[in-house]
């Protein structure tokens, strides 16, 4: 282990000088975007940070809210020793739960890939956090809308031994999710819908929401759902077996620290884990189909017209009465003792997540649900200014998705123009020039709104809807499988070895294997076998002004870490380590797998 202090000393030392060098010399180069008054306070809040006082994002997408470190302690505690959620262990009981977990997990590994199940790729991502891991944190972002305020638990589970087997469970069950015209996967793909979709003069919309969900879900009636669900269709994946048996271990270990001390959730579906989203949607589109059934023998029942859910959260048309609404809740909280929908409104207008959907003129002529932008009353707007330090490409692309979403999501132009104007005005106030945000605005139109309702181009954008949260995790999980499945042969069969038995070997990877060089064009590997990084730290462009800089931070760094430590000097002798910037010519030839 030697090798690795060594490696993570050598780049903490560069990290704090760079830091140091790019407050220095880039400053200077910049613009302020914060007052005196705010940096003042922002300097304050870093210093006591996670001492006195405790930064956390907000339910809801609100914004960044702080609060005494005690009350985040006191409030993260009465969640955790609620005995029917939460078991709390000691040192020697954690420990023992993670040896369980590797033997466990390293015996369904085996077990599959002996049968054929799993492939030698699948079976080294599945295995790579058994040895290098840590133990899932507990946290609560503040849910400030509710009254008294409360904590919604967060368990970031992103290193942890069973995170690769949750991300592969989440890759194959999401398949199923077409399966059920009932899922939604944002907002947008219901106003797709909706505009469409032409409904009678007597109905009336209804909205539901579910009473939190996750921490409700029963584990074992889940996994039998879900394993009702993969043999039904089992034209869909043809590892059933191994699915299940990943899903089973993953939910059913769920380990976490907070404070020095260790819990593990016995009721309910961990918040945190790649797979809680699908798992969630899955399961609650099952209850909807048992509901459905019921309802041939139920003559009291009636069944929406129209219904859509995304996750927790139901939007549904109904030729029904209020009454009947409330009976066809009641009959769905009979189906599940914990899974309960404790809110729902019913009207000719309601607000269903980013939208406020309503019986509007649209209605009256051709019988098309009016739809509009909905927007918190709490929201600070607190949109990044133009002079941030973001390139300049971003903060252009930011204003023009967020006009674009504001074309796609209301029906008529007038709600799309009073919104457009307080759009320009909050711009205003987070310092953008006039001139600057005319041009911009002037090049989205709402005359393309159904040219842009047809594309299906995802937003490149740093503001992600809180519509958009759950579907984007999802999306970074499946990015994350895909980087380490698709590798090339050699890397394969040197990560793993199958023994006689055939039962998968996983190799301890030494330092240098971690970051050695892997170029797979053999004529790039020639031109640049001058500057062919093994640890390269990868620079945004505008870094280049200040390159003679960084280059000395790392020589002089190096040469120290090499002083140091002899192990570190034999792992990096015939290496090249230093700074990659962006806009180096042949950068793709340069930036290896591997990047500090």
């Amino acid at each position: 282990m030697e090798e690795y202090r060594n490696v993570n000393n050598f780049c903490n030392d560069v990290r704090d000088r760079l830091d140091s060098v790019f407050q220095n010399k880039m400053g200077m180069l910049r613009a302020q975007n914060m007052s005196n008054q705010e940096k003042t306070a922002l300097k304050f809040l870093q210093k006591n940070k996670n001492v006195n006082v405790v930064i956390n994002d907000t339910d809801k997408n609100v914004g960044p809210a702080c609060a005494d470190k005690e009350s985040v302690i006191k409030e993260s505690k009465r969640q955790l020793y609620e005995k029917r959620v939460y078991a709390q262990l000691t040192q020697e009981e954690a420990n023992h739960l993670i040896r369980v977990i590797k033997k466990h997990l390293s015996i369904i590994v085996n077990k599959h890939t002996l049968k054929g199940s799993c492939s030698n790729k699948e079976a080294t991502f599945l295995l790579s956090k058994l040895d290098y891991f840590k133990i899932p944190h507990f946290y609560i972002i503040w849910k400030i809308l509710k009254n008294p305020i409360v904590g919604r638990p967060i368990v970031a589970g992103y290193n942890w031994i069973l995170t690769p087997a949750s991300i592969f469970v989440g890759h194959y069950l999401k398949e199923f999710c077409s399966k059920f015209e009932m899922i939604l996967l944002d907002s947008l793909s219901l106003v797709k819908i909706l505009e469409k979709k032409q409904f009678d003069s007597d109905c009336f919309l209804f909205t539901v929401d579910f009473e939190s969900l996750y921490t409700n879900i029963p584990v074992e009636h889940a996994i039998e759902m879900m394993k009702e669900l993969v043999f039904e269709y089992k034209d869909i994946i043809t590892n059933a077996d191994f699915i299940i048996d990943l899903l089973e271990i993953v939910l059913k270990n769920s380990l976490m620290e907070f404070d020095g001390e260790y819990f593990q959730q016995i009721f309910g579906i961990i918040m945190g884990t790649n797979v809680a989203p699908i798992l969630a949607n899955l399961y609650l589109a099952k209850l909807e189909k048992m509901l459905k059934e019921k309802t041939k023998n139920d003559p009291k029942m009636i069944w929406p017209t129209f219904f859509r859910r995304y996750i927790d959260d139901g939007f549904g048309i109904t030729k029904g009465s209020k009454a009947d609404i409330e009976y066809w809740i009641l009959a769905f909280n009979s189906l599940v003792k914990s899974i309960k929908i404790d809110k729902f409104k019913y009207g000719s207008k309601v607000e269903f997540m980013d939208l406020v959907i309503f019986k509007g003129n649209r209605f009256c002529q051709k019988g098309l649900l009016d739809i509009k932008i909905f927007q918190k009353e709490q929201n600070l707007y607190a949109y990044i200014p133009q002079k941030s330090n973001h390139k300049k490409h971003t903060i252009k692309n930011f204003v023009v998705n967020e006009l674009k979403r504001y074309v796609k999501c209301n029906t008529e132009k007038l709600y799309f123009l009073k919104l457009r104007n307080k759009f320009f005005d909050r711009l205003r106030n987070r310092g953008f020039r006039k001139y600057y945000l005319s041009k911009i605005f002037a090049s989205v139109s709402y005359a393309s709104r159904n040219k842009l309702l047809l594309t299906s181009d995802k937003i490149y954008s740093n503001v992600v809807q809180e519509t958009q949260t759950d579907t984007a995790l999802i999306e970074m999980a499946e990015q994350v499988l895909q980087d380490n499945l698709i590798q090339t042969t050699n890397t394969e069969t040197s990560a793993q070895e199958v023994d006689s038995r055939g039962s998968v070997k996983v190799g301890t990877p030494q330092p240098k294997d971690k970051v050695g060089s892997s170029i797979n064009n053999v004529g790039l590997q020639k031109q640049c076998q001058k500057e062919n990084f093994s640890l390269g730290f990868v620079l945004p462009g505008e870094c280049y002004e200040i390159k003679i800089y960084i280059i000395n931070i790392f020589d002089e760094e190096f040469k120290k870490a090499c002083t140091i430590s002899r192990s570190f000097q034999e792992c990096f002798k015939d290496c090249k380590v230093g700074a990659i910037f962006k806009n180096e010519k042949k950068i793709g030839a340069l930036i290896s797998k591997s990047k500090l």
